[in-house]
């Protein structure tokens, strides 16, 4: 939905994606929604705190893949963080994202689910943007750390969440 050209009118148009930082906060939201969709509650200090931590990471992976992503989206005219800001600046940004993903989790949550939730999912998060950072431009390892190793934050959360339900 993102990419859609809305009509502005005139021969104008817009689309979601061109305004920078929209297209990563959408899409946080939208796959963090979905815990509340599965929950099937708003009212439980979890889940909302597990909503807040995923939109967090989620908005931060999606910003962190479009590194690897930049020169194609720079010649499609597409202002993603890391076109517009360089990818320095963009991962400043991130770390600053990946530290209110844990904050905001620490204020919904209470410490037990801290400790292993959210500090899991920071210092994980934290690896990738490391490794990014790293990473020769154009390299493998700069595609396999705005990948698949990435998206593996998203199991991190949820294997944290599933030793703390077992136990």
């Amino acid at each position: 939905l993102y990419s859609v050209k809305l009509p502005l009118g005139g021969g104008r148009s817009l689309r979601l994606k061109s305004i920078l930082g929209v297209k990563n906060a959408l899409i946080g939201l939208c796959w963090a929604g979905l815990i509340l969709v599965g929950a099937d509650t708003l009212t439980d200090p979890i889940v909302q705190a597990l909503f807040a931590l995923a939109a967090f990471q989620v908005c931060v992976g999606s910003a962190l893949r479009d590194i690897s992503d930049m020169e194609q989206d720079a010649l499609d005219g597409v202002r993603t963080l890391p076109v517009a800001l360089g990818v320095p600046r963009t991962l400043g940004i991130l770390w600053v994202g990946n530290g209110l993903s844990l904050l905001a989790f620490a204020a919904l949550a209470g410490w037990q689910w801290v400790l292993l939730t959210g500090v899991l999912t920071f210092c994980w998060r934290g690896l990738t943007l490391v490794q990014v950072q790293r990473a020769q431009p154009h390299g493998p390892a700069l595609s396999r750390w705005t990948q698949p190793m990435n998206l593996l934050t998203c199991s991190v959360l949820a294997l944290s969440q599933g030793l703390l339900w077992i136990f």
